[in-house]
Formats: C-alpha cells, sequence, structure tokens
C-alpha cells in the first residue's frame, strides 16, 4: 500500500470489523469509489472479514437498489457527488 493515510484507515475498518460484525457471511456492495480511501478502506476491511464483493459498473440509485435485492447485499456505503453531475 503506498498511501499513507490507507493503511491505518484500513486496519480501523478491520479491527471495527468486530463491533460493526463484519464476516465472511456478507455481501458488500461496492457503491464508493475505490480511489477514495473510505470506499477501498471500506472494501479491504470486507476483504479481510472474507466477504463476497458486489461492484457497479456505474452508479445510479436505480441501479443501488437493483444490485441490493438482486444479490441480498447486506452492507454499503456510498456518498453523495459533490460539484458536478451524477
Amino acid at each position: 500500500m503506498t498511501s499513507p493515510p490507507l493503511w491505518p484507515s484500513s486496519s480501523a475498518h478491520c479491527c471495527s470489523r468486530l463491533q460493526c460484525g463484519y464476516s465472511a457471511a456478507d455481501i458488500y456492495l461496492h457503491a464508493a469509489p475505490l480511489f477514495h480511501v473510505g470506499g477501498l478502506s471500506s472494501a479491504l476491511a470486507m476483504l479481510a472479514a472474507g466477504a463476497r464483493h458486489v461492484f457497479l459498473p456505474r452508479f445510479t440509485g436505480p441501479a443501488l437498489l437493483a444490485a441490493i435485492q438482486q444479490h441480498s447485499v447486506t452492507s454499503f456505503i456510498a456518498g453523495r457527488q459533490r460539484g458536478g453531475r451524477g
């Protein structure tokens, strides 16, 4: 890992998975950008827990809801886009 803030953030998420209840039974939907520490650190925490991962090729509200239903998603994070159109 080359980004200095990524490792502490990922470690914190991994350590907190006991508090959050992340497990191999989880299905994690990637709805946040992986280039941002928030999206990537949560993904790494779920990876460490052994969860299954589902990716959206492009975020839209309907795609998010469809993926949640289709894959029985148990966890995801998302944020709003700032400055620009989605």
